[in-house]
């Protein structure tokens, strides 16, 4: 952990912060009491946030590729607005323990792609988006940055917080079949209330009816179903006129399609 950045604690993520040597509870960094419908600006809107000290305006960024059964597994963001990235955190809700805070020096511009690697030991240099090298999975059209961490291919779900710890974007992934991890319902029901993942229709849990479809909120998530683990396919965010607008859903997702990392 460290000093200052947010942590995970009881399963409470972005509430916290790291003192020197444990997370003891600060002012919740977002109001969780906030209404579905309280009128409040939809997460995402208008998000680039304040300056940056020395650096700049904050960026805003959006989730929009996925392969979590790929080695690495990859996860690919795009910017909709540029600006520094230092501060921004994703986090994954569910059971991965994943929280990756986005590292100093980086600036990207507007249209310009991130892709994050899990475990790929390797990231590109501030002054050089090429510098891992092109040979996949690294390219050299995107900003590669590596990090200690992994998935496994079940439910997951990711939320994209800006500096200030406000909402900046979030997706649930599940599988079509099979059992979930028990805290996925809630993690999904998290992004609705923080306006970032559409609050309509509400979540589906209904272990009475006995259908799969009824099951861990598989009625408003994004299904990943046949991905490969050589990063060959992964699901995209391009579906419709307004793929990367928040709070999302899951029509912007496509199925599996033949993965196009690094560039969008």
């Amino acid at each position: 952990m460290v000093a200052g950045q947010p942590c995970q604690v009881n399963g409470c993520f972005g509430g916290f912060l790291c003192n020197a040597d444990m997370c003891r509870c600060a002012a919740p960094l977002v109001d969780a009491s906030i209404a579905l419908d309280s009128g409040a600006p939809d997460a995402g809107a208008g998000d680039a946030g304040p300056a940056d000290a020395g650096v700049g305006p904050v960026a805003s960024l959006r989730i929009v590729e996925i392969n979590p059964a790929g080695r690495p597994e990859l996860i690919e963001l795009v910017a909709v607005v540029g600006g520094s990235i230092r501060g921004i955190r994703l986090n994954e809700l569910t059971n991965s323990g994943l929280s990756f805070g986005f590292p100093s020096g980086y600036t990207v511009a507007t249209n310009d792609v991130i892709v994050l690697h899990l475990d790929a030991g390797c990231s590109d240099l501030p002054t050089d988006r090429a510098s891992c090298g092109s040979v996949a999975p690294f390219t050299s059209s995107a900003w590669d940055l590596s990090l200690v961490g992994s998935l496994t291919y079940s439910g997951k779900v990711f939320e994209l917080l800006a500096p200030d710890g406000s909402p900046m974007d979030g997706v649930p992934f599940v599988e079509s079949h099979g059992a979930e991890p028990a805290t996925l319902v809630a993690a999904v029901q998290r992004l609705q209330a923080d306006r970032v993942w559409a609050a309509t229709p509400a979540c589906i849990d209904d272990p009475s009816t006995g259908l799969a479809a009824d099951r861990y909120c598989r009625n408003v998530s994004v299904l990943w179903d046949g991905l490969l683990t050589d990063n060959s396919n992964s699901v995209q965010r391009i579906a419709g006129g307004s793929a990367l607008a928040v709070p999302g859903d899951a029509s912007q997702w496509s199925a599996a399609l033949p993965a196009t990392w690094g560039t969008y």
